[in-house]
C-alpha cells in the first residue's frame, strides 16, 4: 500500500469506534470556550449559503452542521465512514426526519445531479486526494446547485513568510504536516479556483475565519503574542458565560475576518456553484489578489467597505456599543498588542468612539515601551563585556534582574509611571 493510500485509509477508519465518538459528541455538546464560538461561526456559514431543499453533508459525523438546516425543513441526507457516527448522528436528530447512509468522500452511494447543495464541514481538509474528491462531489450536485467545504490556506502560511522576511517556500515547507496524524490540507486559493474551473464550477465566496478560536485554530501572525497560549485560551472561556463578549468576538470573526482574504485567516470556507463561468473566475481571481495586496497595506474602514462590502457607520456603533462592558475592551487590547509585533496599521480611528481610542493608545503605548525595554535588556546581555561582568558563577545576572531593571528603565528613559500615564509599575 502506497503513502497516500495508507493516509486515507487511516483518516477514513479513524472515527469508527463507538467510545471516541461518544466523546467526540460530548464535546462537541459543549457550551464551553472556543468551542460555543467555533461551532456558531461555522454552521452560520452554511446557513447562510446553504440553498435549493435538498442538502448532503457529506462527513456529517454527528450532524452539528446539518442537523439545525434539518430542523428549518431542509431535506438533508447524511453520508459517513463511521457507522458509529451515523448512530450517534440518528440520536442526536430524534424526530427530526434525516436520512443517514454509510459512504466514502470520494465513492458516494448516490445518483447524479439529487442534490441542491452538497455540504462537509472539517472534512474536506483531511485527506490528500482532494481532485478526485472534488471530481466526485461535482457528480452528485445538480446544474446550478452548491459545493461549500473549508480547507487550511497555504496562502495565510505564505503570507506569514513574507512578513517575516522569508521566501515563499518557507512558507509551505515550515509548517507541513509531520505525519499523517498532524495532516490538513493546505490549499492557496488560486489553485483550488484553477480546479474548480476544470469542473465547471464559478467561485461564488471565500470566506475566511477562525483567527480567534484560540487552540481550535490558528494565525501565525499572532501566535506567540497577547491572544495565544493558555491566558488567551482561559479568556476565550468567557464567551460562553459573558453573552457581550461571545457577541464581540462574532463580530470580528464575520464581520471584519470574513470580509478579507485567504491570507488573513488559517482557514477558509469556499463556496462554489455548479455553473461554468471561466472568465468571471478569473475576474474573481484578480479582483482577490489586488484586495490582499491593499490589506497588506493596513487595515481601513474604507478598504473593508469598498472591497468587503462592511457598512462602516454601523460597524462603529456596533463595536462601540460592545466595547462599553470592559472584558470586551480588555479583549481588543490585547488583539491590538498582539498586533504592535507585526507593525500592521489599523486605523483605529475608523472603527471605534475617540475616548475607546484613548483608552486604546495608552495601553498600546506601554506595549511598545515594553517591547522596547526587552529588547534593549536582550542586547545587553550579548554585549561581551557587560555578558562577562553581569555574570555570578556562571549565572547571568542580566536575567535575573530583569523585572526591576525593566521597571527602572520605563520609569527613567519613558516616564511610563507617571500620574499622567496611569500605568503602575507594580500592577
Amino acid at each position: 500500500m502506497n503513502d497516500q493510500a495508507a493516509h486515507i485509509a487511516w483518516k477514513t477508519n479513524a472515527w469508527k469506534d463507538a467510545g471516541m465518538v461518544s466523546g467526540y459528541a460530548q464535546r462537541m455538546a459543549e457550551r464551553s470556550g472556543w468551542n460555543v464560538l467555533k461551532n456558531h461561526v461555522e454552521t452560520r456559514i452554511f446557513e447562510r449559503f446553504a440553498c435549493g431543499s435538498d442538502v448532503l453533508d457529506i462527513g456529517i459525523g454527528t450532524g452539528r452542521a446539518s442537523l439545525p438546516l434539518a430542523r428549518r425543513g431542509y431535506n438533508v441526507t447524511g453520508i459517513d465512514s463511521s457507522q458509529a457516527m451515523l448512530d450517534k448522528c440518528r440520536e442526536l436528530a430524534g424526530p427530526v426526519p434525516i436520512t443517514l447512509l454509510p459512504g466514502d468522500v470520494a465513492r458516494l452511494p448516490l445518483p447524479n445531479d439529487s442534490f441542491d447543495t452538497v455540504m462537509a464541514l472539517n472534512t474536506f481538509a483531511h485527506f490528500p486526494h482532494w481532485r478526485e474528491i472534488l471530481k466526485e462531489w461535482v457528480r452528485v450536485v445538480r446544474p446550478g446547485g452548491r459545493v461549500i467545504f473549508d480547507v487550511y490556506s497555504l496562502d495565510h502560511d505564505i503570507a506569514y513568510a513574507r512578513a517575516v522576511g522569508k521566501p515563499a517556500e518557507y512558507g509551505v515547507s515550515h509548517f507541513a504536516p509531520k505525519d499523517v496524524g498532524s495532516f490538513f490540507l493546505r490549499l492557496p486559493i488560486d489553485e483550488l479556483v484553477s480546479f474548480a474551473d476544470e469542473l465547471g464550477f464559478t467561485i461564488s465566496a471565500v470566506v475566511p475565519y477562525g483567527v480567534f478560536f484560540g487552540r481550535a485554530g490558528f494565525n501565525h501572525f499572532l501566535t506567540g503574542g497577547a491572544v495565544s497560549g493558555f491566558s488567551w485560551d482561559r479568556l476565550l472561556s468567557w464567551v460562553s458565560v459573558d453573552p457581550k463578549l461571545f457577541e464581540l468576538f462574532v463580530f470580528l470573526e464575520e464581520e471584519i475576518v470574513a470580509r478579507t482574504t485567504s491570507e488573513t485567516a488559517s482557514r477558509y470556507m469556499a463556496v462554489f456553484d455548479r455553473r461554468a463561468d471561466s472568465q468571471a473566475n478569473s475576474r474573481w481571481l484578480e479582483r482577490n489578489a489586488e484586495y490582499a495586496g491593499e490589506l497588506r497595506g493596513g487595515l481601513t474602514a474604507d478598504l473593508l467597505a469598498a472591497r468587503g462590502g462592511a457598512d462602516a457607520p454601523k460597524m462603529r456603533e456596533r463595536l462601540s456599543n460592545l466595547l462599553a462592558h470592559e472584558p470586551c475592551m480588555y479583549a481588543l487590547a490585547r488583539i491590538a498588542l498582539a498586533n504592535l509585533a507585526w507593525r500592521w496599521p489599523i486605523r483605529y480611528h475608523d472603527f471605534l468612539e475617540e475616548s475607546q481610542c484613548r483608552v486604546l493608545e495608552r495601553v498600546l503605548q506601554a506595549g511598545r515601551h515594553d517591547a522596547q525595554m526587552l529588547e534593549l535588556l536582550s542586547e545587553l546581555g550579548k554585549v561581551d563585556a557587560l555578558g562577562a561582568r553581569w555574570t555570578h558563577e556562571g549565572v547571568p545576572l542580566v536575567t535575573l534582574l530583569s523585572y526591576d531593571a525593566a521597571s527602572e528603565i520605563l520609569d527613567r528613559a519613558f516616564d511610563a509611571f507617571s500620574p499622567a500615564s496611569g500605568i503602575s509599575a507594580r500592577g
